[in-house]
Order: structure tokens, then sequence, then C-alpha cells
């Protein structure tokens, strides 16, 4: 165990550290164990055929860095606490992989550092963290990734997973040109989730207040989104089988290709432009919210509008060969059905 800077009064003491360590041969170390408080950790690949942890940079530092490493039974464990007071620091924590090391899993536990995790393959990730940042990047994950944060920011791009599964209170979710093999699941209170580029069996979301957007995303089965405040995005890039969206008082709009879609709001309005590429069924429900619906390459349609006072435009181009069943139910508006 090393311990850096000791406490001198009120004083700041300026601290210059270079502490690298190497742990042999590829197959000494099958898992990582990491418990970090406020010191940035980034995950490097290499060339190298250890596995280095190095220290370093430059800080003014009032009380004290903690830095241990410890190997027990192909699990190398590293613990780098810092209390007191940190200013104008630089100081981070590199962990080197050898590009052709897959390890067992990753467990990392934080309180306020960012994490920055690129270019690793692992059975499974599993990242709790209070207020730092999450970013996974050109990474594989072959069996699940989980990431829980308070508030800090989450990001995962261009990367293969098995599953991904991320809870969070107000953090950015932002998943981008990643391919997973199962399911996708968020679930944030207030933060804004952001889906664009890839693939998945299906995605799942749960937000109270966080906007909802998805964009240029294959769902081979089916898209569940559930949100308080929050908008939702679905733009025609986006595939699935089914879709299920349910909203109190959120706006929703939808260009998605789709057979089967059921969208529920209270107060939110609902804007739906639907390319026909299959026979589809949509049912839309809202209390006081307005309804368009916008259906093209239809051969026939089938409507069941229910209505007391509510507005809702329905408008369809008939020069396909796909059937379309359509069901809305509103409580406080008319209904207008028209030719484009």
């Amino acid at each position: 165990m090393f311990i850096f800077g000791k406490k001198k009064g009120r004083q700041l003491e300026r601290k210059v550290l270079d502490d690298k360590r190497k742990f042999g041969r590829l197959d000494e170390v099958n898992k990582l164990v990491i418990n970090t408080s406020s010191i940035n950790v980034n995950f490097i690949q290499s060339d190298s055929t250890d596995i280095e942890v190095y220290l370093h940079g430059i800080g003014y530092i009032k009380g004290e860095i903690t830095f241990n490493t410890e190997l027990i039974k192909g699990t190398l464990q590293i613990d780098l606490d810092f209390t007191g007071h940190l200013i104008n620091s630089s100081i981070t924590l590199d962990i080197s992989i050898p590009k052709e090391k897959k390890l067992n899993g990753i467990d990392i536990n934080s309180t306020s550092s960012d994490m920055d995790i690129r270019k690793i393959t692992s059975n499974y990730i599993d990242v709790k963290t209070s207020s730092g940042d999450v970013s996974i990047h050109d990474s594989t994950i072959l069996e699940e990734a989980r990431i829980s944060a308070t508030t800090g920011d989450i990001e995962v791009e261009k990367s293969s997973l098995a599953s991904l599964n991320i809870k969070s209170s107000s953090s950015d979710v932002d998943i981008c040109f990643t391919s997973v093999k199962k399911d996708i699941a968020v679930e944030t209170v207030s933060g804004c989730i952001t889906i664009d580029g890839g693939s998945a069996d299906s995605i799942k979301v749960k937000s109270s207040s966080g906007d909802v957007e998805l964009d240029h995303f294959e769902v081979r089965k089916d898209i569940f989104i559930e949100t308080t405040t929050g908008d939702v995005d679905i733009s025609n890039n986006v595939s699935a089988e089914e879709f299920n969206i349910k909203t109190s008082s959120g706006d929703i709009y939808t260009s998605a290709i789709l057979k089967k879609a059921v969208i529920e709001t209270t107060t939110g309005d609902v804007d739906a432009e639907i390319d026909a590429l299959d026979d589809i069924s949509l049912r839309i429900s809202t209390r006081s919210g307005d309804v368009n619906v916008e259906l093209n390459n239809i051969k026939t349609l089938q409507i069941s509008p229910k209505t007391r006072n509510g507005y809702v435009d329905v408008d369809c181009s008939y020069n396909g060969k796909y059937n379309a069943e359509l069901i809305i139910e509103t409580t406080t508006g008319g209904i207008e059905i028209g030719d484009l």
C-alpha cells in the first residue's frame, strides 16, 4: 500500500505521481475489481503482454491518496481512495489491457470518478457510480453490460454487447452505433435517452421526465417505452415488429416501420406517419391530446373511431397493397378522415 500526500494545516501540497505496476502473463489475470472515489479511470488497449496499472499526474493535495493493488487467484483488485481536497489535478489511473486479452469480468465501484472504457473484451462488465460519467467505446461484452449511476452521464458507442442494462436517476443516456444481441433496458427519472444506430432484439425504456429519441435502429422484436412528461420521437429509420408507447403528458411522434403499435397518452399529442411495408395494426388512445395520423401505401383501411369532443385527423394514401386497422379512442375532440 502506498500513501501520497499528508495534511499540512490548511495548505495544499503539490504532488507528482508516477507509479506503474505490471501483472505478468496474460493468463495470470482473469478478472478486475476496481474501487475508486474521485480520481478518473481510463481503460487503454495495449500491445504489451502485461496488464499495467499506472497512477500518474500532478495535483495540489490536502489529504491522502491511497493506492493499493493485489492479485489473488486470478482476480486483480485495485483500490484507489482519496480523502480531502484535490485542486488543479491531472491525476489519472490508466489500466492497460493487452489487445488479445479476454477477461472473465470487470467490476467497478466509484463515487465520482469518470470512467473511460475503450477496446476491452470481457464476459461481463458491472459499473456502479454516483456522479461520475461512464463511457464504453469499441468494446465487446459477451454476456451482460450493467451500468448504475445517479447523476453521471452514460455513453455506449461502437460496441458489441450480449445485453445492456442501465439504471439511473438523472443521467443522460446515449447509445449509438452499438449492436446488442438480446435486450436493451434503460430506466431513468429525468435524464434524456437517445438510441441511434445499431440493433437489438428488444428495447425497454422507462423515464419520468426525460425525452426519448430513437433513430437508425433495427429492433427484431418489440419496443416498450413508458414516460410521464417526456416526449417520445421514433423516426422512420427505426423498425420493429411491435411498439407499445405510454405517456401521461408527453407528446408522441413516430414514423417508424412497424406491424403493430399501441400508443396511449393522457394529455399528450400523437403524430404518426406510417409507410406500410406490411399489413399494420395501430391503436391510439388519448384523453385530451390531438391525434394526427398519415398512412401511406395502403390498399384498405378499417378504422374504428371513438370520440366525445376530441380532435382527430386521419389521412390515407390508397396506392399500395397492404391493409391497415386503425383504432382511435379520444375523449375531447372531433374526427376528420380524408385522402392525401
